[in-house]
């Protein structure tokens, strides 16, 4: 069994950074199209 060791701050920084990058391209493509899930 591997035992992951939990991320560093700075990672999880970096990781919510990424996702609100993501997030705001969605809502911006979500304006133009409808969201197919």
């Amino acid at each position: 069994m591997i035992i992951q060791k939990p991320p560093s701050l700075a990672e999880m920084l970096e990781d919510l950074k990424f996702d609100d990058e993501e997030m705001k391209e969605a809502a911006e493509s979500a304006d133009e199209e409808p969201m197919q899930e």
